[in-house]
């Protein structure tokens, strides 16, 4: 049968609450009253009594109708308003033995989508559709095995070019291939790989899935921004006022770099095409270039630098 309590109340909420907060409070309530979790009496009873409550809230529709009629308007050949009016009629619901309403509470999928009036609703298949798991077994043979989570470090020149690594996950020897350009937070699933679960019934769920996630190392003289890739180089007063071309080391070996005179510290040059590359593409190398200041310098060196501080 049917709750007669006010849903807004089963659930601690406010009738003003957005659906955000309905599956916030539905998620708590559903997981902490869950009959594998919850052994205290009538806690199937409570479950049910939750799902019934959001079943209807979380249906702008049927949420609009409640909150006009309150719980007359699923109850058949009853009047809402004073009026007689049932707004889910047409979902072919006349009071029958066992039903409420449109609804029954007969354990019959209606599946993960969304819940139509004249569908047997199923707590168990609402807890699916928001958590995407049938819940901590009820009873029921397991729908998806455990998922498996994994962090491999990888070097920060292994993940720009790529490769292979063996790595050992639960007594397993996986070869893990690094995609070319993979970060920070790549992951990589191995279906299958996972563990499983069993149910109450002694049926054992198939595998989950493996998924393992990469965590790429630092650079003494790179630092990566997604894509790209930043260094620094120095430059002396001389090729700084008169210009010149430099080596500038990148993650695929040394490019020449012009500099044009005039160039003030810290400028920073855009090597195109030279970062990181991937199946998104190619990042490009941005290089800053700094005057080099020397702490010592030679008597000539000396007498040239006083000529330019003192021209004649």
């Amino acid at each position: 049968m049917p709750t007669n309590r006010d849903y807004y109340e089963i659930l601690g909420l406010s009738s003003g609450a957005s659906s955000d907060e309905l599956k916030k409070a539905y998620r708590d309530l559903a997981r902490k009253h869950h009959p594998d979790v919850d052994k205290s009496p009538g806690a199937e009873a409570r479950f049910k009594e939750i799902n019934e409550a959001y079943q209807i809230l979380s249906d702008p529709q049927k949420k609009a109708a409640y909150d006009r009629y309150g719980h007359a308007a699923f109850q058949s050949g009853q009047a809402g308003a004073g009026q007689g009016f049932n707004p889910f009629g047409g979902f072919g619901g006349g009071a029958q033995s066992g039903q409420w309403g449109p609804f029954s509470y007969t354990y019959s999928s209606s599946g993960p989508g969304g819940f139509s009036g004249d569908e047997n609703v199923d707590p168990f298949d609402i807890f699916e559709s928001v958590f995407g798991f049938r819940g901590f077994g009820g009873g029921r043979e397991p729908q998806h095995g455990r998922d498996i989570s994994y962090v491999m470090d990888v070097g920060f020149m292994e993940a720009i070019n790529g490769g292979e690594k063996t790595v050992s996950v639960d007594g397993k020897t996986l070869h893990v291939k690094i995609p070319q350009g993979a970060r920070t937070g790549t992951k990589i699933k191995f279906a299958g790989e996972g563990g499983s679960v069993r149910g109450r019934d002694g049926k054992t769920s198939p595998k989950g899935d493996l998924y393992i996630t990469l965590r790429a190392g630092g650079h003494p003289r790179f630092q990566r921004e997604d894509d790209d890739v930043y260094s620094k180089t120095e430059i002396g007063f001389p090729q700084a006022v008169l210009g010149d071309k430099i080596n500038v080391e990148t993650v695929y070996g040394p490019v020449k770099l012009s500099i044009p005179n005039g160039t003030q510290s810290g400028t920073v040059f855009r090597i195109k095409g030279k970062g990181i590359r991937s199946s998104r593409g190619a990042g490009d190398h941005y290089v800053r270039v700094d005057l080099a200041i020397p702490k010592h310098i030679s008597k000539r060196e000396r007498e040239l630098l006083e000529e330019l501080k003192n021209p004649v």
